[in-house]
């Protein structure tokens, strides 16, 4: 039997959008990764937040085994295989956002360090692109799937048979849903308590215990705070999104298989309705995606602002075309009902998106930049080269290489050195505040640079 039209869209799209989030992967590899010691604490970071995903993965395993024989037990072993599905999926999510966050963070900072902004803001937005890529194909490819073995064919007349097709439809896709839920409640709840824990602990290891600031290199638990904000803010992030974007379309899909004020004949085109919608926002995506090419050299607030609004235009014109043909058939057949309620709430929705994020006295995306307070960028970059020359002796001394961090030579290994000249080690518990004591031209940090 052929696949059903609205399915096999959205299995073709949701594969154009997987290739499309591996090219941004490869993208992303190719970037230059860093110093050695910048490749060394990104590994460390990767490694981490790999073994906190596998672990975790394994002990959802075994329930999520429990509870698919449940609901094939008590509803139906195709809702129990679609919530299966729905899990896998949910996990692929946050797995493939994971990998391109430990990968893109590095090289985020090596084009900050090396080639300036616009590298570095494109870098960083791809990281992020590929999660928000592998949730909308992930999302398309499981509906899709789903619907294509269990939409009631087309063969069917109108009547019961084919009413108590739908039902079933709406029942099986619900356990997608649900598989989805599933995996997000855990992974966001685990990786929230991981990273609040790590948190925590790091800053009292290093402000509490050693005397140091927060994010210290010299603070081991550093790498373990890093591993939490990848856990729970990738990872968990992820899982969390997906059951957002899929459980709000499965729940539109379902109520156009089951709505009484649906007649039987116009059943299949209001099912395909939602799925149209999350490809033409998947399209649109993409273009914004290419489009930051053309921003990343201006301001990053302009630009993550302009893409944002471009993908929301071009979504709403591809949702006012669909909406206003499928109301005009409908119109034809003498049939458009409450269905002419449609035609603007997308663009409603969309105008209470923009009043959110310029609304007077919001302290989000409508005021980018530095906090009111914030020291001046320039002064901060100044305060920091003078830290790293005032820590550059230490740094010598305890890697034993003679070299500034970058890999060049600055200075004789402390072998070399005169007894008299030969930098002290760095204490275990150093007082970080000795070094303005010692250096008056150094500025202590504020509250503000915190």
């Amino acid at each position: 039997m052929p696949l059903p039209l609205p399915s096999l869209i959205a299995l073709l799209a949701g594969g154009c959008g997987l290739a499309a989030a591996a090219l941004v992967y490869r993208a992303i590899r190719r970037q230059p990764a860093g110093t050695a010691a910048m490749q060394e604490l990104a590994g460390l970071i990767e490694v981490g937040a790999m073994a906190f995903l596998r672990r975790e993965y394994t002990v959802l395993l075994p329930f999520v085994v429990l509870v698919a024989a449940l609901l094939g037990w008590a509803v139906g072993w195709p809702t129990a295989l679609a919530y299966a599905f729905g899990g896998s999926c949910s996990i692929l999510a946050g797995l493939f956002g994971m990998k391109a966050a430990t990968k893109a963070n590095v090289r985020t900072s090596e084009a900050a360090r090396t080639l300036g902004q616009a590298r570095a803001l494109r870098i960083a937005f791809d990281g992020g692109s590929v999660m928000g890529l592998a949730v909308a194909a992930l999302g398309l490819v499981g509906i899709g799937a789903v619907s294509a073995l269990t939409v009631p064919g087309g063969g069917l007349p109108p009547g019961d048979q084919l009413e108590a097709g739908y039902r079933r439809f709406a029942e099986i896709i619900s356990g997608f849903a649900m598989g989805a839920s599933s995996i997000a409640l855990f992974a966001r709840v685990g990786g929230g308590i991981f990273t609040k824990a790590a948190d925590v602990g790091a800053d009292l290891v290093g402000k509490v215990e050693a005397g140091i600031p927060e994010d210290d290199p010299r603070n081991p638990a550093t790498i373990a705070d890093n591993v939490g904000d990848n856990v729970g803010d990738v990872a968990g992030m992820g899982a969390d999104i997906f059951e957002s974007y899929v459980g709000a379309v499965i729940a539109a899909v379902a109520l156009a298989a089951t709505s009484p004020a649906i007649g039987a004949e116009y059943r299949h085109n209001a099912v395909a309705l939602p799925i149209l919608f999350i490809v033409l926002g998947l399209g649109a995506s993409l273009l914004a995606i290419a489009g930051m090419r053309l921003l990343d050299r201006g301001q990053p607030a302009t630009a993550l602002r302009t893409v944002t609004l471009l993908a929301a235009g071009l979504f709403l014109a591809g949702a006012w075309v669909s909406i206003t043909t499928s109301i005009r058939r409908l119109h034809d057949c003498g049939r458009t009902g409450w269905l002419v309620l449609l035609t603007p709430m997308p663009f409603l929705g969309f105008a209470l998106g923009l009043y959110l994020l310029f609304c007077p006295g919001n302290p989000g995306p409508n005021r980018y930049g530095p906090p009111p307070g914030a020291p001046d960028p320039d002064a901060m970059r100044a305060q920091l080269a003078k830290l790293e020359a005032v820590t550059a002796p230490y740094r010598q001394a305890e890697d034993g290489s003679g070299t500034d961090g970058d890999g060049d030579p600055s200075a004789p290994a402390p072998s070399a050195w005169p007894d008299d000249a030969a930098p002290a080690p760095v204490p275990l518990a150093f007082d970080p505040m000795a070094l303005y004591r010692e250096n008056p031209g150094l500025a202590p940090p504020t509250e503000a640079h915190r």
